[in-house]
């Protein structure tokens, strides 16, 4: 599961929050299967280049290449600390290993699912700037005035990460009516 959305549901039936987490699994899985793809690569590669078969050797040496640097990718997913976003009617609590950072919808000017280099990210603008900077430690990058606090299925395929994303800004639209930014 990676940033699956589950509902808390409180004593009047009523989903009381929505939970959002980056998942390692699909990375593990998907890391391992890049990286044995790789080495395959390299090894047969490494083969050709014996056999003096220049093109052969090439090409496998473009393939590894090709699966050497989204397994990096993946395989860092897997030794970063994890991180998780919850979205309720107090507000949004943001968190990435053992920090958690919350911010009530009073302090919260704007919230907004937005591409980032084609990655959908949880970008938050603070009311209070320099208040926000000191409560978030530098833990989260500025773009475009706000904060980057989640990234929104960035280990998952296209159309899990599009899910995704319609799931959260469901739940923004839901929680922080005043503050969510619908806007692509």
């Amino acid at each position: 599961m990676s940033a699956v959305a589950s509902g808390v549901v409180g004593a009047d039936g009523v989903a009381s929050k929505a939970v959002f987490r980056t998942s390692r699994v699909s990375a593990l899985v998907l890391g391992a299967v890049t990286t044995v793809g790789a080495f395959v690569c390299l090894a047969i590669a490494q083969e050709s280049s014996a056999a003096r078969e220049s093109g052969a050797a090439l090409l496998f040496f473009i393939a590894f290449v090709l699966l050497a640097v989204p397994a990096a990718r993946l395989l860092w997913i897997l030794v970063r600390p994890g991180r998780w976003v919850e979205v309720s009617g107090d507000g949004i609590t943001v968190g990435k290993g053992d920090r958690r950072h919350e911010l009530a919808w009073h302090q919260v000017a704007r919230v907004r699912v937005v591409e980032d280099k084609r990655r959908p990210w949880l970008v938050v603008w603070p009311r209070d700037q320099q208040a926000a900077q000191i409560e978030l430690g530098g833990a989260y990058s500025e773009l475009h005035g706000g904060f980057r606090v989640f990234p929104v299925g960035h280990e998952r395929r296209r159309a899990a990460r599009a899910r995704e994303v319609r799931e959260l800004r469901a739940a923004l639209g839901w929680y922080g009516r005043a503050t969510y930014d619908p806007s692509p």
